[in-house]
């Protein structure tokens, strides 16, 4: 029976997956233990992202600059504020 083509036989307990356990063909050990040098330069980490963010840190706004908090909903489990200030407008949940 061909690897590929093997039937599966067995099933994993929790999410029923179906496998098969078998011998691997020589010629894909072999390929694996000689093969990979000329593809070895197309493995690398990836370059870094600059959409992840580094910094953390909380903003501190004070409630003391003249904004307007209003009380838009409130539902169960849930209250929604909405806070305007003239120079920032900040939803919170």
């Amino acid at each position: 029976m061909d690897f590929l083509q093997a039937e599966c036989d067995q099933r994993e307990k929790w999410y029923s997956t179906q496998y098969s356990l078998g011998p691997i063909p020589e010629d894909w050990l072999a390929l694996w233990r000689e093969g990979g040098a000329e593809h070895a330069e197309a493995l690398h980490l990836p370059r870094p992202n600059p959409f992840i963010p580094t910094q953390f840190d909380m903003i501190q706004v004070g409630w003391h600059r003249g904004g307007v908090v209003m009380l838009i909903s409130v539902v169960v489990l849930v209250t929604v504020w909405a806070v305007h200030w003239p120079h920032l407008q900040v939803l919170l949940l």
